[in-house]
């Protein structure tokens, strides 16, 4: 696989998405920079099929954590699915973004036997 750089838009974790995300990474003065997540990207794009854009977006996340609402994943998968205006999410360069939809869930602590446990306070008084 060839590790990609150049894309349309860009997504990081320093990001912000009042930014206008065509930069791999923000300007030294927070003027303009990345998408701070892939909803922010997905909504420039919808701007960008609005004007009229057409063909293929690339959308590069460059690496760290993000929180995916469940309804941008079934986006995700649609975007990816289009035969003509098709967009395509790969990680930046050999950088490795994480995805996730689900919500950690702190205390978690693991027993010599490999187990693990987690304290739940009551749920009634």
């Amino acid at each position: 696989m060839v590790a990609r750089t150049q894309a349309d838009l860009y997504v990081a974790t320093d990001g912000n998405d009042q930014w206008s995300g065509t930069l791999p990474e923000p300007r030294a003065d927070g003027s303009d920079g990345p998408f701070a997540s892939i909803a922010g990207a997905r909504a420039a794009i919808a701007q960008l099929r609005a004007r009229g854009r057409s063909g293929e977006v690339v959308v590069l996340i460059r690496g760290g954590r993000y929180y995916v609402e469940p309804a941008v994943v079934t986006g995700i998968a649609r975007d990816a699915a289009e035969p003509v205006d098709r967009v395509t999410y790969a990680p930046y360069a050999d950088e490795e973004p994480v995805c996730s939809s689900g919500v950690d869930i702190p205390g978690w602590r693991q027993r010599q036997d490999w187990y693990l446990t987690l304290y739940l306070p009551p749920l009634l008084p």
